[in-house]
């Protein structure tokens, strides 16, 4: 099936999906329960995170005021990201691209180049005074697990080539950045009907749109269950389909308001690791 806006929008005249997701299973009664984020697709490739440490802190038990104040910092980080993204797309555009061809990419340009993101800490360490002890180390171990499988599979990606340990790190730094550009162009398109529209744009092949079709038809086929949730989530695997250089022109296409006023709320709907298509058969 060809992706045709028209079949989309034409699912969509009903009534809009609900703004919230299902109601969250209430919090574990054991506090201090280990948290994992090492999660793999069907094809063995880990599923990427847009930013660890965000979900890390929102897995632990925590307080409905801890709860709270997690939410709101996670939407002003967002918010910042996204805002910087837009300001220098084109330089952040080439030091991807330079990453995802197997090439090095220095701590230093990492950093000058990420800019206020690459310099603002771990969620975990900026909720540091609002965490216990007990509750950062549970985060923090869980985010190294799950860097250290990124890593072995950067590695075995890179096909033999010796790749220093300080270099792999910021291989995977990047390619962490790479899945949060990803989940950037998620909030910027929060509806089908959006991210439909935003796909006449683009110059897709024709087995892309096949994907992209057999993705979202069952979702648009539910009718009486559409909800925010799942919407979000087959926008999500459909961005993933996206090369690279079609990403940051979707970004270039949909920029973000200019700040006035106080940070967006945060999207009620629960945040998916990414699936690393690129090896699928």
């Amino acid at each position: 099936m060809i992706f045709d806006v028209a079949v989309v929008i034409s699912c969509l005249m009903n009534d809009p999906p609900s703004g919230t997701a299902p109601a969250a299973p209430p919090p574990t009664l054991v506090a201090l329960s280990p948290i994992e984020l090492v999660h793999r697709a069907e094809n063995g490739r880990l599923m990427r995170w847009p930013e660890p440490s965000h979900i890390a802190v929102q897995q632990l038990a925590l307080s409905p005021g801890q709860r709270a104040l997690v939410q709101k910092t996670i939407a002003s980080r967002d918010g910042e990201f996204d805002r910087y993204v837009d300001t220098h797309l084109d330089r952040l555009k080439e030091m991807v691209m330079k990453s995802s061809r197997g090439e090095n990419v220095s701590l230093g340009s990492a950093i000058d180049g990420w800019g206020v993101v690459a310099k603002r800490s771990s969620l975990v360490y900026e909720l540091q005074d609002q965490l216990t002890p007990d509750q950062a180390k549970i985060a923090v171990d869980a985010i190294g697990r799950y860097q250290a499988a990124l890593e072995e599979e950067l590695k075995a990606d890179a096909g033999g080539i010796q790749i220093e340990s300080f270099a792999m790190k910021v291989r995977a730094m990047l390619t962490t950045r790479s899945v949060r550009l990803r989940e950037s162009l998620v909030r910027r398109l929060p509806t089908i009907a959006e991210f439909a529209k935003m796909l006449q744009g683009l110059a897709l092949a024709p087995e892309q749109q096949q994907r992209l079709m057999q993705n979202l038809m069952p979702v648009l086929a539910a009718q009486n269950e559409r909800d925010a949730g799942r919407e979000r989530k087959a926008i999500s695997i459909c961005i993933a389909l996206l090369t690279e250089e079609q990403l940051f022109e979707a970004i270039r296409m949909n920029p973000v308001p200019s700040k006035s006023g106080p940070e967006p709320a945060p999207l009620e709907v629960p945040i998916a690791p990414t699936p690393d298509l690129r090896k699928s058969s």
